[in-house]
């Protein structure tokens, strides 16, 4: 996985967790030993089924990122966590990432989550506006005050009993940018994450 990035003062989220999804595979498709960079910016401006600053939806992203192509970061890098303002930038020779459509895992169904994690991340949306996301420095999170889905993030991995999730709020936050959520095969998971689940194709 490349660094984890901060979003800033930008309701990006869907941008960070969609483009990082692609990133890796990518890398696991075609055996590379490095990632190709993409950039989150031109998602975020150009991106016109989603809103931008406001918020997005990763299933739009993965469209997008098919017909379009992507630019690399350092062609168009990232601005809006600074000025809150999704500028499209156009300039820049944009590269197919091979992606071919998404698919979506039924929700509640953590066994189907578990089985796309052995072949790819998957991006999940989870309920971060409480004191369990906001105060997170580490350890395994168990449960959240709330239920809205708010936030996508990107699962990277599982064990027996968490799974692992990247975040986009920098690496200062919780464990070098990650969390341990809490495995649960009953309703929608730890923090909803069971909800609304989906993964890019190649």
């Amino acid at each position: 996985m490349s660094p984890v990035q901060s979003q800033g003062q930008c309701g990006s989220c869907w941008a960070f967790a969609s483009v990082a999804a692609v990133e890796a595979l990518q890398c696991i498709k075609g055996g590379q030993s490095g990632i190709n960079k993409y950039s989150e910016q031109q998602l975020v401006g150009c991106d016109s089924r989603n809103m931008g600053c406001g918020g997005g939806a990763p299933v739009y992203a993965f469209e997008y990122i098919q017909q379009n192509g992507l630019c690399s970061e350092s062609a168009v890098p990232y601005t809006s966590g600074n000025t809150g303002e999704a500028s499209c930038s156009t300039s820049c020779s944009k590269s197919q990432t091979g992606i071919t459509g998404y698919e979506n895992i039924d929700a509640g169904d953590e066994a189907g989550l578990v089985e796309a994690l052995k072949s790819q991340p998957v991006v999940v949306a989870v309920a971060s506006g409480n004191a369990a996301w906001k105060q997170y420095t580490g350890g395994v999170m168990s449960s959240c005050e709330t239920t809205q889905l708010d936030h996508a993030v990107l699962v990277v991995g599982y064990d027996a009993t968490t799974f692992k999730v990247r975040n986009s709020w920098g690496e200062n936050w919780g464990e070098a940018g990650y969390v341990r959520m809490e495995r649960s095969s009953s309703g929608m998971g730890t923090c909803s994450m069971l909800t609304d689940m989906s993964r890019p194709k190649m």
